[in-house]
């Protein structure tokens, strides 16, 4: 007699039909058993469910224990599945990550990640009787059954297995043929991504205990906005027509009809707002020390109406987090125009050859690859649902594109209809091929790209080094030669700009560059990227935090790069456990700015 976490109590009675299973089950192990979920009652049986119950059947088999007792694990916390009088009850679920779960239960069972022990209970010579006959079979019976049980286990775990995956494909199938899909999109937006702090995965992202920052700044984009003119216009010509030639829509489809486009241009929406208000409040907790002791951070922003009104709200944030709200701070910043012939480090447009080069066909025949393989199916389905749309590969990511739009546009906080047309596997695709977007045009996939981003760094250096700016490329010396412009020693900086010259000063300073490989025939998730994707990197209100810090244990002016939080390490930087580098060490892995990059090509 055995008490599994799952089954109850089970012992070498005769055997019952799963659906048969009474309060407290009591039944033999044996080929039927096993298998009885498979072919009774697999209307009420999830895959989760069936994976507990083989996981059970094993606890249950009557191979030879040492001891009388139950077989107790309290810290089992799989057991979820209803359990109830007279049988099971199971909410029949096509998640994988359930499945995945059971699948690891009778992983560790295999392994002995479980541990479960003897709980005495009073023994009558009935049960005496039985545990000495379940625990002494004969070799040959004994042998037999254990490789019956295992055959039967193994089948019906990969049959279990392929019925899973054949559920999961057909909820997929049914959410965009009806144009239902509800999984949880926004993370797989790309640059359109809303803030959320990426968490760290390997590297504790907290300043270590006994250390204080000394020096913290920030690079960041500016927060949620409407799309740009230029892509409106194509956005709103495409609805319109979409309006026009189409006379029937498939299910979930009809509402299109009568959609009228509602965004604007550029500007930040309120979630954007928000963004950068709680980016300054964020800012300030962080470096909460250094906030108190700083009477404002020293701030520069481009010049973009959109990328000024951030700077603003993230100086408000920080004052309202310091207590103090004084809109005197407002004004304090500098500004630098974003005209032609403007020298900018906070945005790229004065090298000429990286300009006409973004549009070369050899940047982006690796993106278009991807754009072919996923998004063809995709245009194919959306133009059977909608006779007459004729929509292209570029206007099928437009309809993508109108998701997050429309959804960081509207005030109630809820996805918009478009993110409703696409799954989540579609969505997965749809944000790596913004991520080789921007890493082929704005990274290290581009060899011009990371010197748009070197002015900055050399800037960065001259701020950690307190020295006088060295550079030749994006900035401006009248302007960083200039203590009222350009100060150095101040222990907060701020500087605002857009997503595709962060990508460059990213690219710059080495990050994702030791062994990040992007191929286009298939998705590579960012965990798996070395932490880079356009939504992990870019996403709006994306921050790059470098702080210096000196610690009680005599180590001083240690230096590391957080993105969206999240500890990142640059190529040419020999890290600690924490991500950080000696000062010195990490100003002599950036050779590549302080060389100028390929500015002589420009």
């Amino acid at each position: 007699m055995y008490q599994t976490p799952f089954l109850g109590t089970v012992s070498a009675e005769k055997p019952r039909a799963f659906n048969d299973v009474p309060a407290t089950p009591r039944y033999i192990v044996t080929g039927q058993a096993i298998l009885s979920p498979l072919w009774r009652g697999y209307r009420d049986f999830s895959p989760r469910l069936a994976l507990l119950h083989i996981r059970d059947l094993i606890l249950a088999n009557p191979l030879p224990i040492p001891h009388f007792g139950l077989l107790h694990n309290p810290s089992s916390h799989l057991v979820r599945a209803g359990q109830v009088e007279g049988g099971y009850e199971a909410k029949k679920r096509g998640d994988m990550d359930n499945v995945k779960d059971a699948a690891a239960s009778l992983k560790a069972l295999a392994t002995s990640g479980h541990k479960y022990r003897a709980v005495p209970y009073a023994l009558t010579e009935q049960t005496r009787l039985q545990h000495r006959h379940l625990n002494e079979p004969s070799p040959h019976r004994s042998r037999f059954r254990t490789v019956f049980t295992a055959i039967m286990l193994l089948a019906a775990f990969l049959l279990l297995l392929g019925i899973a995956f054949a559920q999961q494909r057909s909820d997929i199938q049914s959410c965009v043929n009806t144009a239902t899909c509800s999984s949880e999109s926004s993370m797989f937006w790309g640059q359109y991504t809303p803030y959320s702090a990426v968490l760290p995965t390997f590297v504790e992202s907290e300043v270590p205990q006994g250390c204080k920052v000394t020096f913290a700044s920030v690079l960041s984009r500016h927060g949620s906005r409407y799309p740009t003119s230029q892509k409106s216009h194509e956005y709103h010509k495409l609805v319109e027509r979409i309006r026009r030639n189409v006379q029937t829509y498939g299910r979930g489809y009809g509402w299109i009809r009568n959609f009228e486009y509602p965004l604007g241009e550029n500007d930040l929406t309120a979630t954007g707002r928000n963004e950068l208000f709680q980016s300054g409040v964020q800012f300030f907790k962080r470096y909460v020390n250094l906030g108190r002791r700083t009477v404002r951070p020293f701030v520069r922003t481009s010049g973009s109406d959109r990328v000024v009104k951030s700077a603003e709200l993230f100086i408000r944030g920080f004052f309202s987090a310091k207590g103090n709200d004084n809109r005197q701070h407002m004004g304090r910043m500098l500004i630098i125009p974003e005209e032609k012939g403007v020298k900018n480090p906070l945005h790229h447009g004065n090298c000429g050859a990286f300009e006409e080069g973004l549009h070369s066909e050899t940047l982006f025949k690796p993106i278009n690859a991807w754009l072919k393989i996923w998004a063809t199916p995709v245009m194919n389905r959306l133009n059977k649902k909608m006779p007459g749309a004729n929509l292209t590969l570029e206007e099928t990511v437009y309809m993508m594109d109108l998701c997050p739009f429309n959804t960081v546009a509207s005030t109630k906080k809820v996805p918009s209809s478009f993110c409703r047309l696409f799954s989540k596997r579609e969505w997965q695709s749809y944000d790596y091929y913004q991520s080789l977007r921007k890493w082929h045009t704005y990274g290290p996939g581009n060899p011009m790209a990371s010197t748009q981003g070197v002015g900055y760094v050399n800037e960065l250096i001259a701020r950690l080094t307190k020295t006088p700016v060295k550079d030749n490329t994006t900035t401006d010396a009248d302007l960083d030669s200039n203590p009222a412009t350009f100060p150095l020693g101040r222990s907060m900086y701020a500087d605002f700009t857009h997503d595709n010259t962060l990508m460059t000063v990213y690219s710059a300073l080495g990050l994702w560059t030791n062994n990040t490989i992007l191929p286009t025939n298939h998705v590579v998730p960012a965990k798996k990227a070395n932490g880079y994707s356009a939504s992990w990197a870019v996403p709006f209100a994306a921050r790059m935090y470098v702080e210096k810090m000196d610690c009680r244990d005599g180590q001083k002016d240690l230096v590391r790069v957080l993105v969206n939080d999240r500890v990142v390490v640059p190529k040419g930087c020999k890290a600690d456990s924490f991500g950080r580098c000696k000062l010195m060490e990490f100003v002599d892995g950036l050779q590549f700015a302080k060389q100028g990059g390929y500015w002589d090509k420009c």
